[in-house]
């Protein structure tokens, strides 16, 4: 089973620099919550390419809307 090592809410980046929003939150999680080994550009490559993954999916309704917003 993975273990989930962080978590990140997908923005749509519409009126604002939703990575501004990100490193942000990744600070405060980093000195507040839990210290993680990747750095913000590292851990939001990955979030970036699996944010898309899920919205292809549900858009193309291979996921469910309450799936897709978990």
């Amino acid at each position: 089973m993975k273990q989930i090592k962080a978590i990140g809410w997908g923005l749509d980046d519409t009126l604002y620099q939703k990575n501004d929003f990100y490193h942000a939150a990744f600070e405060t999680m980093q000195e507040h919550v839990i210290l993680i080994q990747p750095s913000f550009v590292s851990f939001y490559r990955v979030f970036d390419v699996q944010s898309d993954i899920e919205y292809e999916e549900f858009i193309r309704e291979g996921k469910a809307k309450a799936a897709y917003q978990t």
